[in-house]
């Protein structure tokens, strides 16, 4: 026993013997292990202390209020504000476009591009009131084509719809002698304004009348509102007439020959005579007809139902 007691009493000499003496080489007095290249720390607390040191710094709370606190969707619920962009909503065409239709209208007409002209039309050009070949067969007769477009007048706008007026005074020469020529008259055009199911093309404005007037022997267009040298009334009025299926109907009244005569787009329909009515106005024949009081109207066109109609000031 007493032989035991020695052995275990000369290992820590032996193990120090192998390590160093104690504090050399170290100031905090640690022992350490060199086996296999690594350093292994003996002591708790200065192990402790490095790992403290070692640690991340404590995060503030986060801010679930914040913009980019979180990403949506993922850990927070989604920002509708954020996930859906927001349209801007464009302005409608206004006179400056409506000017700029008619200069190209008209230049296309010019470049004998008729289909294109034809196109710029309301309902797809069936507005014009032609077929495609009576549209170019209209104007093939021109060899030179020009217009000065005026200032458009303001836009009259009612139940989501939009008309404007715009001055127009075309000139050119015809194929058959030379001739040259000059009228002024009135483009309308209408489009659909910013309102739900509108697509984008009935947005756009297009044309859907076209009044050009043949000048006097003076020079000027013809004055619808010229007055007869032996009455009061005038010789030639026109009115101009909105139709509760988009139509947009010219009426030529002559209170001379007590005739009228309707014009939709380019399309004429006849000569209308003038009827004995209790009150009011009544013209018809060639299967057309006009009954109206005041602003209002009933217009029955061949072959189509008749249809509320009301006359718009100039």
């Amino acid at each position: 026993m007493t032989r035991m007691r020695a052995f275990a009493l000369a290992l820590p000499l032996t193990l120090t013997a192998c390590g160093g003496a104690p504090g050399e080489g170290d100031p905090a007095g640690n022992t350490a292990s060199t086996a296999g290249g690594a350093l292994m720390p003996m002591n708790e607390e200065a192990a402790l202390a490095e790992n403290t040191a070692l640690a991340p710094l404590p995060e503030p709370p986060a801010n679930l209020a914040a913009e980019d606190a979180a990403m949506p969707g993922i850990d927070a619920p989604p920002n509708p504000d954020r996930s859906r962009p927001v349209a801007s909503p464009s302005p409608e065409p206004g006179r400056d476009a409506a000017a700029r239709l008619v200069r190209h209208y008209y230049a296309r007409i010019a470049k004998r591009d008729f289909a294109a002209a034809r196109a710029m039309w309301d309902d797809g050009g069936s507005a014009s009131g032609l077929s495609p070949e009576a549209f170019a067969e209209r104007f093939e007769r021109f060899s030179e084509f020009g217009v000065e477009v005026g200032i458009p007048d303001h836009i009259n706008a009612g139940a989501g719809q939009r008309y404007v007026e715009v001055p127009v005074r075309v000139s050119g020469r015809l194929k058959e002698g030379e001739e040259q020529f000059e009228r002024r008259g009135i483009v309308t055009l209408h489009r659909t304004g910013d309102i739900e199911g509108a697509t984008p093309a009935q947005r756009q404005w297009r044309i859907a009348g076209a009044e050009i007037l043949p000048k006097t022997e003076s020079g000027d267009a013809a004055d619808p509102a010229q007055k007869a040298p032996a009455t009061d009334a005038p010789a030639i009025v026109i009115a101009r007439y909105d139709c509760a299926n988009g139509a947009r109907i010219i009426a030529r009244f002559d209170n001379r020959a007590e005739t009228a005569m309707l014009r939709r787009g380019y399309q004429k329909f006849g000569t209308l005579e003038q009827v004995r009515a209790a009150s009011g106005i009544w013209y018809r024949g060639e299967g057309v007809e006009l009954r109206g009081k005041g602003d209002q109207a009933t217009i029955t066109l061949p072959g189509e139902k008749p249809v509320q109609c009301e006359a718009r000031a100039r």
